[in-house]
């Protein structure tokens, strides 16, 4: 009896804790592909749909089991929100979005387009261009570089490390 009682909890759990939350995923996945929502298109924000959106799609990144390429649709999708919500003067955002640009470079070590974005976005953002050159300096050579999009990305980060290396110079990232 205790067996199966035990049996019985550790399968509720299992499915409980591990289970998706289509929920979620679904609030999040229209907040994301909504043209009149969407942190990629250029819309006036509204901070209360926005910061409830945000709560979705931070449930669906905690799924442990959630396959890497919506991962990182969702992180993404946030690190443009969160970059709308600095330059709406919301300086508060300016540490969780530094740390999905972290995490997106942790996640993704091969991906320019994420690596080049944290660098410009902890130079010019945070003010941390020494951390901006040390990532560049650590992963650019690891980068893939198959599509002319990536090549032109890592060619960008190899001007933005050069341009950071120049003293007086680590205050832009403006190239």
């Amino acid at each position: 009896m205790k067996q199966a009682l035990v049996l019985f909890l550790l399968t509720v759990a299992n499915h409980t804790l591990g289970a998706r939350n289509d929920e979620a995923e679904g609030h999040c996945q229209r907040f994301l592909t909504d043209p009149t929502t969407a942190p990629i298109v250029d819309n006036p924000r509204n901070l209360e749909v926005d910061n409830e959106a945000e709560r979705w799609c931070r449930l669906v990144m905690d799924d442990n089991d959630l396959p890497q390429n919506i991962r990182g649709v969702v992180m993404e999708g946030l690190t443009h929100l969160l970059m709308k919500h600095i330059d709406q003067g919301l300086a508060d955002r300016k540490n969780d979005a530094y740390e999905l640009h972290q995490s997106l470079v942790t996640t993704f070590p091969d991906s320019a387009r994420f690596l080049v974005q944290a660098a410009i976005f902890a130079n010019e953002k945070m003010g941390r261009p020494g951390e901006a050159v040390t990532a560049l300096k650590a992963r650019l050579g690891d980068v893939q570089q198959k599509s002319d999009e990536e090549k032109e990305l890592v060619a960008m980060g190899r001007r933005l490390l050069e341009h950071l290396d120049q003293p007086d110079t680590a205050a832009s990232s403006e190239l």
